[in-house]
């Protein structure tokens, strides 16, 4: 039989980790919430992703679990809400951890170091809005005018909406300077 080096078996465990966030990101956003822009950009840096993780109600739960690209890895990747109709993902891309919600609102991003930054390890939530916390809400991440952005936050939220510049070109460019992925 082949011997299996340690570093090949990482790799592996990095590539299937990869090929199941890609899978979710797809089911996500075509099942849960319709949005083939947000869909298209998260897949651009999936392969970034560490962790991943969704979190919503029962219904949402079994409309996952209804999908075969992904059934199998729902049960160890979703956090159930009590309360509430809406979803979010979570993942970790480098030293943050970004949460984008099912509905249109914004994206939130912790420095996964962070006390109060969200954790993959809890278990379950009364609701989405524990995703929320308050500095991040009244903080936006990138303040811009026109095409020029004029400063940038580490940690904060940023809504979805287009001006001179699309959001896609403000999340791309906020990434690239507080996470270092071009």
């Amino acid at each position: 039989a082949p011997v299996s080096h340690p570093n090949e078996i990482s790799q592996a465990i990095q590539i299937l980790n990869q090929w199941i966030i890609q899978q979710f990101i797809n089911v996500f956003f075509e099942k849960c919430i319709n949005d083939p822009r947000r869909k298209r950009f998260w897949l651009s840096y999936s392969k970034h992703m560490t962790q991943f993780c969704v979190i919503g109600n029962g219904p949402t739960k079994r409309t996952l679990l209804k999908d075969d690209r992904i059934a199998e890895f729902v049960n160890s990747r979703y956090k159930q809400t009590r309360i509430g109709d809406d979803s979010a993902i979570m993942f970790t891309l480098r030293n943050h951890t970004l949460v984008e919600f099912s509905d249109m609102g914004k994206l939130y991003a912790y420095k996964t170091l962070n006390p109060q930054a969200p954790k993959f390890t809890t278990n379950s939530y009364t609701s989405l809005s524990q995703l929320k916390i308050a500095y991040a809400a009244n903080n936006q991440l990138i303040y811009r005018t026109g095409r020029t952005i004029k400063s940038y936050r580490e940690e904060g939220s940023q809504p979805h909406s287009d001006g001179e510049m699309t959001w896609e070109e403000v999340f791309r460019k906020w990434i690239a300077v507080n996470i270092g992925i071009l």
